[in-house]
């Protein structure tokens, strides 16, 4: 998710769910006893990396029953850069030249920015009460064995 923003959202992943059909799942499966979270992915830096975005998408998140939030920032590899910094010239030409000047070196963020999104994640995440990952679940047991043991492991191949 990138964005409780549908606007910006729909610029942004125009094929992909809107963001309240994804909370909706995420309530969906949290309702249904699953622990869930969201994955704020990928945080474009000057678009989607503001407090006010990620918070929104962190309250949205909990409203919805997510227990954990984590993310990932924008990398571009070429191939993806062929399509993306077109669309920064059409829809943000003052951050086109930003953008290609800081992925044509590296397609990943690394250093200063990468530690202040990071740091950002944390504080917002602590501030909403959520966790960093899926808390592990130890193995169901029955009659003192675990579920699996009473499955046979189908071959991968017939």
């Amino acid at each position: 998710m990138t964005t409780t923003d549908t606007v910006l959202a729909r610029k942004l992943e125009p094929f992909a769910p809107r963001p309240d059909l994804r909370l909706k799942a995420v309530a969906l499966l949290a309702a249904a006893g699953l622990h869930v979270g969201v994955f704020v992915s990928p945080i474009m830096p000057l678009l989607t990396d503001s407090i006010a975005n990620l918070d929104a998408i962190a309250s949205e998140a909990v409203g919805s029953g997510a227990k954990y939030f984590a993310s990932g920032t924008l990398f571009l590899m070429p191939s993806a850069q062929k399509q993306f910094f077109p669309f920064l010239e059409k829809h943000y030409p003052s951050l086109a030249e930003r953008y290609k000047a800081r992925y044509g070196r590296e397609p990943y963020l690394r250093g200063d920015y990468e530690k202040w999104i990071r740091e950002r994640v944390r504080k917002i995440r602590r501030a909403h009460g959520l966790g960093l990952r899926p808390q592990a679940l130890p193995p169901k047991r029955e009659g003192g064995h675990t579920r699996s043991s009473n499955r046979k492991q189908l071959p991968l191949f017939a």
